[in-house]
Parts: C-alpha cells; structure tokens; sequence
C-alpha cells in the first residue's frame, strides 16, 4: 500500500458532498466527515484515468455543479 493508497483509505464511509463535473472526463466529489472535507477527483477519459485526493475543491463552470 503506497501513502496515496492510506489518504484514500481513510476517507472509506465519508459521506458525499457535493459532486461536480469539472468537464466531461473529470469529476470532482467533495467528501466530508465530521470536522474535515477532501475532495475526490475522478478522471475517466479516453486518454487520461485515474483518482486524486486534495484538500481543496477546483474550480470548473458555475454550471456543472
């Protein structure tokens, strides 16, 4: 297990937030539980998967939220 693999790990059962579609490939969940929020990216083009964990909610368009 890397350290990337523990900081995901540990977000196992927090409830979801806010969901947003950055753009059509990357979405962005907001994950809270009590006293803390990350925010889960998701990134499921053709070119470009994978998933990302930040402490800060990107911004996309005010209309993909």
């Amino acid at each position: 297990m890397t350290e990337s693999d523990g900081a995901l790990r540990s977000w196992i059962g927090a409830r979801v937030e806010r969901v947003d579609g950055l753009t059509p490939a990357l979405f962005s969940l907001v994950l809270y539980r009590p006293g803390q929020k990350a925010c889960l990216l998701l990134a499921v083009g053709p070119q470009l998967r994978g998933v990302g964990l930040s402490q800060e909610r990107p911004k996309g368009e005010a209309a993909s939220a």
